[in-house]
């Protein structure tokens, strides 16, 4: 995945990180991180996840077909040109500076400054990153202030005791360095399996911030308020609970909760509405493009439009009532695909 926040997409050589098969780790990093954390883990002193499960927990629903509304709509021709502009060894997202160059990070690890005129330098300062599966080094972006506080946003696998977490961390671009980097978030709940999700975005008056969290490829984590997996964060620039959260008074976890029930949420918008859109990677044909709701439950693993690599079904959307997951409240697109 290879995000962008030009209208212009630029297209890298690159391999992809988005296999959503499960994924094991097979060691045990050493914990590393720059700064030190301003929200600590949900239960410091649980244990890492080791395993993944193989399926999605057994349906609590009947399955409902999902064969009306806007699903499966047919593939349309892009609105977009696209130019090759350099190649990047696997390239997950790109931020573009107010000068017209970009600095790109590469999921092993590095942060790439691509000049105007096509050179590339290397960023120092990176902090280290658990370069597996779907992790590394993730989203990339410009605090909205950019202009005066050269201030920059990462996400990425942080290396924790059995496995990794994601992490948010914030620092200052020198020109040839990211330097007081500091650690703002971490999902907590370590352990092993990919879909951080990852994705950094601001809301349109640049005085908060949103981040997707991805379940890591454990499902129930998705439906469990107590834990940061599975969800859409809202933060203060600082990393902490937006106080506006539908239930920032809770504390934790559900102080810093958006929305819910999300599998691996890739990607985010803000379209000129107003409105804020996702696109999240589903199980096998259920990808899905969301419009986000505040407090809204979107419904996996509970139900899903696609199913589970091994073939065990999973309800579909409509099977799920109203009352119980709203699904979004909104428009709901899901693309079937092999």
């Amino acid at each position: 995945m290879l995000s962008s926040r030009l209208p212009l997409v630029i297209a890298f050589v690159a391999t992809t990180a988005c296999s959503a098969q499960p994924q094991q780790s097979s060691t045990t990093p050493p914990v590393a991180s720059p700064g030190d954390p301003a929200t600590p883990t949900p239960s410091p002193s649980a244990p890492p996840v080791t395993t993944l499960p193989d399926n999605a927990p057994d349906a609590t629903v009947p399955n409902v077909p999902a064969t009306t509304g806007r699903a499966n709509l047919a593939a349309t021709t892009p609105p977009f040109a696209i130019q090759k502009i350099g190649q990047f060894a696997d390239p997950f997202a790109i931020a573009i500076l107010p000068d017209g160059s970009a600095l790109v990070t590469e999921k092993a690890g590095k942060i790439k400054w691509r000049h105007p005129d096509g050179t590339v330098a290397d960023i120092g300062g990176v902090p280290k990153v658990l370069n597996e599966g779907q992790g590394g080094l993730l989203d990339i972006a410009l605090a909205p202030d950019f202009a005066t506080s050269k201030l920059v946003y990462i996400s990425y696998s942080e290396p924790r005791t059995g496995g990794s977490s994601l992490a948010l961390a914030r620092g200052q671009f020198s020109g040839t360095a990211l330097v007081n980097v500091q650690v703002l978030w971490r999902a907590g709940s370590d352990g092993v399996g990919g879909q951080f999700g990852a994705n950094i975005l601001f809301a349109p008056d640049g005085q908060s911030l949103y981040l997707s969290s991805g379940e890591r490829q454990r499902f129930t984590p998705a439906q469990d308020p107590e834990q940061r997996l599975g969800k859409i964060l809202r933060l203060t620039l600082d990393g902490k609970a937006w106080p506006g959260n539908p239930d920032y008074k809770a504390g934790g976890a559900r102080a810093e909760t958006w929305s819910t029930g999300h599998r691996n949420p890739y990607g985010m918008v803000f379209t000129a509405d107003g409105h804020l859109w996702e696109e999240e990677m589903g199980p096998k044909g259920g990808d899905e493009l969301n419009l986000i709701l505040p407090g809204r439950n979107y419904g996996w693993p509970i139900v899903s439009n696609g199913d589970n690599y091994s073939g065990k079904m999973i309800p579909d959307h409509p099977s799920d009532p109203i009352s119980r997951h709203p699904n979004c409240g909104g428009i709901r697109q899901s693309r079937r695909a092999g």
